[in-house]
């Protein structure tokens, strides 16, 4: 059975292919990420990289307004963009 970062990972990985659109991916890694306590996380690297996911994920939305921009919104290609520069070298 593979472990839950592999899952987070590979969750990740298909999001960034365009195998999985945004919607889907945010829903599969919500429920990842949630289903089994973190403690399975050894690095302290991978506390904070998959638990910063979650967190900006808590602060996209599909068209925010300017005033939600101003407060630290981004869109679903904003959030693309972000987890590509968060991951590199991160996984």
């Amino acid at each position: 059975m593979p472990s839950k970062r592999e899952l987070l990972k590979e969750t990740v990985s298909a999001f960034l292919d365009g195998r999985m659109g945004f919607e889907p991916f945010e829903a599969e890694y919500r429920q990842r990420y949630w289903d089994e306590s973190s403690t399975e996380f050894q690095l302290r690297d991978e506390i904070d990289l998959f638990g910063d996911i979650i967190e900006r994920l808590d602060w996209t939305g599909r068209h925010p307004p300017k005033r939600d921009r101003d407060d630290g919104w981004i869109d679903h290609g904003q959030f693309r963009d972000w987890l590509s520069k968060r991951l590199a070298g991160a996984i």
